[in-house]
């Protein structure tokens, strides 16, 4: 996530230059459109989120270059067998269980 605001009063002049390299390092570590990163990093908004469920070291390094990129940790439930006895340890919103 990022401060577009915070971008465009820091950067000032370099700032669009900057967004531009900006969004092309998020769109190669991450897989997404560069355009579309470019259009919410120059945005009139306070906050955005420019990727979700990031590899930890590939946010960091991110980070380093970017210092107004922040990362925020959110743990991701995983089940190694799949869904198989995945009701067993937590059920998934919607999916019909024995009691149901």
């Amino acid at each position: 996530m990022t401060n577009p605001r915070l971008i465009a009063s820091t950067k000032g002049a370099d700032a669009r230059r900057y967004a531009a390299d900006m969004a092309a390092a998020v769109a190669a570590a991450t897989g997404q459109q560069p355009n579309d990163l470019f259009q919410l990093i120059t945005s009139d908004r306070g906050y955005v989120v420019l990727a979700r469920l990031v590899e930890p070291d590939v946010a960091t390094a991110l980070r380093v270059r970017f210092p107004e990129i922040a990362e925020e940790r959110r743990e991701d439930r995983q089940y190694p067998a799949g869904p198989l006895a995945a009701n067993v340890v937590a059920p998934r919103a919607g999916t019909p269980t024995s009691a149901s």
